[in-house]
């Protein structure tokens, strides 16, 4: 009986946070636009990565792919969604005509921990600067 109640419990915190935005529409259109132009932007890096790997697909099925994989990826079944994640992938981009579903699916998510490291690492180097006082 508890999980069912934590259930309930957990989408009367999501309504309620839905319910912050009722007072606040801008607030809600804006995060609404702006979550749309980043899927957009991330579709557009899929196409260039495609293109490396030399395959050619329409560019609302890729975005229609990008945001199913992204679902899939957020699913807690393995760590990155490892695995599942490059089924998907391949099963997805297969359905229409690109043999390169899984080596997409890795290429990007190669690109994402370059991007996420060098990240991480200039957020290092600032702290230390600001911890010496040089900022």
């Amino acid at each position: 009986i508890g999980q069912p109640l934590h259930r309930i419990r957990r989408l009367s915190e999501a309504l309620s946070a839905f319910a912050a935005y009722n007072s606040n529409k801008s607030a809600l259109l804006t995060s609404t636009l702006l979550a749309i132009v980043s899927h957009l932007a991330s579709a557009l890096a899929w196409w260039f990565a495609l293109m490396l790997l030399g395959g050619r697909t329409g560019f609302l099925a890729l975005v229609a792919i990008c945001c199913m994989l992204t679902i899939v990826r957020t699913l807690p079944l393995t760590p990155m969604g490892l695995g599942i994640a490059d089924g998907a992938a391949e099963f997805l981009f297969n359905s229409v005509g690109v043999a390169e579903g899984a080596e997409l699916q890795m290429l990007m998510r190669a690109v994402m921990a370059v991007i996420l490291l060098g990240s991480g690492l200039a957020y290092l180097q600032y702290g230390r600067a600001e911890a010496a006082g040089n900022v």
